[in-house]
């Protein structure tokens, strides 16, 4: 919980002097299930929600709508799921603090701006996920204006599995940047990232940074983007592969 401390101290420090759904829970034990669902529509209303589950086969399903969202989740045990769903709108932010510590843990996050009103979408998408444990699986869609992650999936053995999308749409006039960054320390996972941007400008920039240590890894990363494309990855051990594809839209 300590990992995601500061997330909360933020949220806290701006998010309480609006108008504002909130939810705490907390599960302990085998087999649980929590389903929330806060929709405050094209509002500038704010959600918030705070859980945490002890144990094992647990799912968490999540589903927020508002001008601000914040989750932050702690799973600790084996075989537990999270669904994140989070849709902002205008300059809203979506932010998603996620801990598991255990075995086969999956987290499967989505954040977007409106779909509806597309052409003023300057929303902003936050991630940032620990995974403690062996063959964690962590799944992440990004939909806005300015897109960030951070990812740690540690263990001593891994099998650890990202899949992390970052994507800008009709933005015109305004600046995307997409920046993700992610470390595994393990043997055998795998990082597929994937960043999009359509209609950015010249100094719209997308920025992946990766991190493996350990045997028989793979990093793949593809940039989609008519401008600034940088990719810094770092490989530590052997049989370890790395692709990577830069190119215009």
């Amino acid at each position: 919980m300590k990992k995601l401390s500061f997330i909360i101290v933020m949220v806290l420090a701006t998010g309480f002097a609006m108008a504002q759904k909130t939810t705490y829970v907390t599960q302990g034990g085998i087999g649980n299930t929590a389903n929330i669902t806060q929709d405050a529509g094209f509002s500038t209303i704010q959600t918030f929600i705070y859980a945490t589950q002890n144990g094992s086969y647990n799912i968490l399903n999540t589903n927020q709508s508002g001008i601000d969202n914040y989750v932050g989740l702690t799973q600790n045990g084996n075989n537990n799921t999270a669904n994140l769903s989070q849709t902002t709108w205008d300059s809203g932010i979506n932010t998603g603090g996620v801990n598991q510590d255990g075995t086969s843990n999956t987290t499967n996050l989505t954040q977007k701006g409106s779909l509806v009103l597309p052409f003023s979408d300057r929303s902003s998408n936050k991630s940032i996920a620990y995974q403690t444990g062996t063959s964690g699986n962590f799944n992440l869609y990004q939909e806005g204006l300015k897109n960030y992650s951070e990812l740690t999936q540690t263990a001593s053995s891994n099998d650890d599995k990202a899949s992390l999308t970052q994507k800008n749409v009709l933005l015109l006039t305004i600046i995307p940047t997409d920046i993700s960054n992610s470390w595994q320390y393990g043997a055998n996972s795998k990082i597929n990232l994937t960043q999009t941007q359509i209609d950015g400008k010249p100094s719209s920039e997308q920025t992946a940074n990766t991190y493996q240590s350990g045997a028989g890894n793979t990093t793949s990363i593809e940039q989609i983007s008519l401008y600034k494309q940088i990719v810094s990855s770092t490989e530590e051990g052997s049989a370890n592969t790395l692709n990577v594809y830069q190119h215009n839209q």
